[in-house]
């Protein structure tokens, strides 16, 4: 069975959608038939899947091979049910729902339909269209993992994406609001899993009824900052030390009481590297490389030499993409460990 993982933190800025498109492209390499779902009206998880030359043609061309269109039968009551949609085939291993400006009209419907006092036919099936969804297209393209992007919001809309995953990580970064935004989440998440615990019985019997799932906390992903000599600068890292003692003290015993962590074994690894699944400093003039060819972005571990210069150039470029490689290498692994 497929495994769904959300990337999710309210607060933007901390890499979200980059670090869901690297581990995506990561798991892919490795083997594993990945979807990645892009839920956020910004569409830029979509635009790294197909590039910034061929992005307004592909809406042009292929008006119904997104999201919303492929939600519309249920949010507007049309009499057919969800089917899968083409999707991108980004590469080998590696698929893409693309995402919709307009996706965020879903979220009063979905607000009214979260809030138990309904019985419209209509509104009763919302809560479980986009889990029904997601699952078709599992099956049409046999996925081992199902990355979705979210936004960066506390909405109707991500609570349902949250409640219907498997797992699910928090970008981050070493700044005073990054801790702020976890005390947020501390006191928000545990909500949203109450919820989810009526919700299966409340929306049992509708068209596409609402899943039994348990989503736990993968970790954080710490992104953004400076490294000299292999290590973070000495102010990045009081900041980086400051959100590990957040999640520690703050997120990790609001989140035990509803069942929102690992146990046994899996749980002493995530302690043993304090909940951080990596540290990925800042991609510097690396990021702007990830777009020199036509087409999907590329990660910074496999931009082609050819766009990296030569000298002395060249080797600094290729120790960065080798120490990147291996970032994202050994996430993925700890990810797959964590989840299997």
């Amino acid at each position: 069975m497929a495994k769904i993982i959300s990337f999710f933190n309210h607060k933007g800025g901390v890499s979200k959608t980059t670090t869901a498109y690297h581990v995506a492209w990561m798991l892919s390499d490795k083997g594993y038939k990945v979807l990645m779902v892009d839920t956020d009206s910004q569409c830029n998880l979509t635009g790294l899947a197909i590039g910034e030359d061929s992005f307004e043609r592909f809406y042009e061309e292929n008006p119904n091979n997104n999201i919303k269109s492929a939600l519309d039968p249920a949010f507007l009551g049309q009499p057919i049910p969800i089917q899968a949609i083409e999707g991108v085939q980004v590469k080998e291993n590696l698929w893409l729902v693309p995402g919709h400006i307009d996706i965020t009209e879903f979220d009063i419907s979905l607000g009214m339909a979260h809030n138990f006092s309904t019985s419209m036919a209509i509104l009763m099936n919302l809560p479980g269209a986009i889990y029904a969804f997601i699952q078709k297209m599992v099956e049409k393209h046999q996925i081992d993992y199902v990355l979705i992007d979210m936004n960066p919001s506390l909405s109707e809309t991500n609570k349902n994406l949250l409640t219907i995953s498997d797992y699910f990580i928090v970008p981050t970064a070493p700044d005073f609001f990054s801790q702020m935004a976890l005390s947020t989440l501390a006191s928000t998440v545990p909500k949203w899993k109450k919820w989810s615990l009526t919700a299966r019985t409340f929306f049992r019997d509708s068209i596409y009824p609402f899943p039994e799932k348990d989503p736990k906390f993968l970790g954080i992903v710490m992104q953004n900052f400076t490294i000299r000599k292999g290590s973070p600068t000495q102010a990045f890292q009081g900041k980086i030390d400051s959100v590990v003692e957040k999640v520690q003290n703050t997120v990790i015993p609001a989140f035990e009481p509803q069942d929102l962590v690992l146990d046994g074994e899996k749980r002493a690894i995530q302690e043993r590297v304090e909940y951080c699944l990596a540290y990925i400093s800042n991609f510097q003039s690396l990021a702007p490389k990830m777009q020199e060819d036509n087409g999907p972005s590329i990660p910074v571990f496999a931009i082609d030499e050819r766009y990296l210069g030569t000298g002395q150039v060249l080797e600094n470029y290729l120790e960065k993409r080798k120490m990147f490689y291996k970032v994202f290498s050994d996430m993925v692994d700890e990810i797959v460990n964590l989840t299997n």
